[in-house]
């Protein structure tokens, strides 16, 4: 067989097995060893973008590597292209008070809600930045309610299991006027302590005590009585 043909084949092989959004590159090296070129589209880009949200919103130590798996690109390419698409730390001008009271009111939305709350009173944020002052805030860690994932880790359940419940309308929850798009799992939801409580004593068929968060379980039915 001829040497174009052997690495036509080659070429061909190793670009259907490469995942979405990834190139190999034969122009240097041998057949079967050249240098893997990586193209971003817009699902890879979503897909760093999901990243970089879990992270900084979740604190999911776990979401670069869910990123690689989805992707098939490693660490140092996602960061790269997260860098290109400015969700990487950046220094940015300090907050203004009228900034941070339009962070305030609305910590509690989607990050994209609170871009365009700023938006419409004249600043712009990126998200990236929006996220991490509202971390350094703690604006949202004694909110009344949850994430949808946070739920779910709560109860120790995966977060479809959550939006079922929701859906066949035992679990009442409000969106939080994000603009993620249908791939990317929709709007996201605010469930209310208060709710949840209401659920857990109505329906205690729907969860296993076994795997529960113990001492966040106790706290939520005696009302904070009980806590670690």
């Amino acid at each position: 067989m001829a040497i174009g043909s052997v690495r036509s084949s080659v070429e061909e092989a190793a670009i259907v097995e490469a995942p979405i959004g990834a190139r190999f590159d034969f122009r240097y090296g041998q057949p079967g060893g050249g240098r893997r070129k990586y193209r971003a589209n817009d699902r890879i880009d979503a897909t760093i973008r999901e990243v970089y949200r879990r992270r900084l919103e979740e604190n999911d130590r776990g979401a670069t590597r869910w990123g690689q798996i989805k992707t098939g690109w490693p660490k140092f390419m996602i960061a790269r292209r997260g860098a290109e698409l400015g969700l990487a730390r950046t220094k940015e001008p300090n907050w203004s008070p009228p900034e941070l009271a339009v962070l305030e009111e609305t910590a509690h939305l989607g990050v994209e809600a609170v871009q365009k709350r700023l938006g419409k009173r004249g600043f712009a944020r990126s998200r990236t930045a929006i996220l991490l002052k509202r971390k350094r805030l703690k604006l949202t860690a004694h909110l009344d309610g949850y994430s949808g994932n946070a739920l779910a880790e709560l109860f120790g359940v995966d977060n479809h299991r959550i939006y079922r419940w929701i859906a066949e309308g035992m679990l009442a929850a409000e969106r939080r006027g994000t603009v993620r798009s249908h791939k990317q799992g929709g709007d996201t939801y605010w469930i209310r302590r208060q709710d949840v409580h209401a659920f857990v004593m109505q329906y205690p068929d729907e969860y296993d005590l076994r795997k529960v968060e113990k001492w966040w379980f106790l706290s939520l039915i005696t009302e904070g009585r009980i806590s670690r």
